[in-house]
């Protein structure tokens, strides 16, 4: 894919927003870059809510800190913020959408120039690493429905976007 596209795809904060104008399913999101930003946010937070860097940069991933956190308070999502903001202090809150591990689903695929989808594969996590908020530790081909939803919207975003090149997205 271009630069750009890539530049979109990769900023949460750039990819939300184009996602809210285009009417892709996103769950809540504010992107902060200071903890007093953070404190302006807190009251229209619903917990419990994950808190992650927006970019993962090198310190970042270096740290040893997981990709992601559950938090379930202001508090918590205070102290948490402290914590990656060491390393990344522009940071993503998110709605938390509900349910285990087995309900995150993917698709992958390859799509050819202009965005049509030459291959496509749905898949639905069975574990991933750290639980709730980690990168997929097993997985198996998702069910039918699960097949029907998550390839069409996965194809309708890639394709919108002229996307070229393999890429995935998760949706729970």
């Amino acid at each position: 894919p271009d630069s750009d596209t890539v530049d979109l795809l990769m900023n949460k904060k750039r990819f939300y927003d184009h996602a809210v104008a285009n009417f892709w399913p996103v769950p809540r999101t504010w992107n902060i870059e200071s903890a007093m930003e953070l404190d302006a946010i807190c009251d229209q937070v619903p917990f419990p809510a994950i808190i992650k860097p927006q970019v993962k940069n090198a310190k970042f991933r270096l740290s040893g800190m997981k990709k992601a956190y559950r938090v379930h308070s202001a508090a918590e999502l205070r102290k948490t913020y402290v914590e990656i903001a060491r390393w990344e202090r522009e940071a993503v809150v998110q709605q938390w959408i509900p349910g285990e591990d087995r309900r995150v689903a993917f698709c992958l695929g390859y799509w050819k120039e202009g965005g049509d989808a030459a291959a496509l594969f749905v898949g639905r996590k069975i574990r991933q690493f750290p639980v709730e908020c980690g990168n997929t530790a097993l997985c198996e081909p998702a069910p039918a429905d699960w097949e029907l939803r998550g390839g069409t919207l996965t194809t309708r975003i890639f394709s919108d976007l002229k996307y070229q090149g393999m890429g995935s997205i998760e949706f729970k």
